[in-house]
């Protein structure tokens, strides 16, 4: 699902809970107030379960939003309407999530190969600072890529591994590292 697809979809729930808050929820009285039974189970439907996972894939607890729905007809009960409240104040705020451009320092766990604005990070530095010191040697040597030969990436074992050893002159780690595959 597009960014626009997701952004869609959750303004079209959040659509729905102000509808429902607007037209049902002022005329609704203690006797429409259903007790949860002790042996309530969420069950969420397609539509619950996709927000909800929309929801976790940008940091949000999704089981704000697998909590409502039973499987009978579902009352209205004042948990319900106080998950329908939260729904309505985080909703917005995933949407913002989406529409926040990604950190591009964010470096993944996943990650072996690190990007300037990665090894900045990292370093603590400006992306310019890690070009200086690229340039003048002090860095591990970074591979370069295809014939733009500005894309730089740098294995993050190896800068990881160059900092635990006290980030000597690229030459220096050189050595070092033939050192130690002898």
């Amino acid at each position: 699902m597009t960014q626009k697809q997701e952004k869609g979809f959750l303004e079209s729930y959040l659509k729905k809970i102000l509808d429902f808050e607007q037209n049902y929820a002022p005329y609704l009285c203690k006797e429409d107030f259903a007790p949860l039974p002790e042996d309530y189970i969420p069950m969420p439907t397609p539509e619950e379960e996709r927000i909800a996972s929309i929801a976790d894939y940008n940091g949000f607890d999704g089981n704000l939003f697998r909590s409502l729905t039973r499987g009978d007809n579902n009352p209205v009960s004042p948990r319900s309407m106080r998950l329908l409240r939260e729904q309505k104040e985080t909703i917005p705020k995933i949407i913002a999530a989406i529409n926040k451009p990604p950190d591009k320092s964010e470096i993944l766990d996943n990650c072996e190969l690190l990007t300037v604005t990665q090894v900045a990070r990292i370093l603590n530095c400006s992306n310019n600072e890690v070009y200086a010191n690229n340039k003048s040697g002090n860095l591990p040597l970074p591979m370069q890529f295809g014939a733009n030969t500005s894309t730089l990436r740098w294995s993050k074992s190896e800068l990881l591994n160059w900092i635990t050893a006290g980030c000597p002159a690229r030459q220096k780690w050189e050595l070092q590292k033939q050192e130690k595959a002898v």
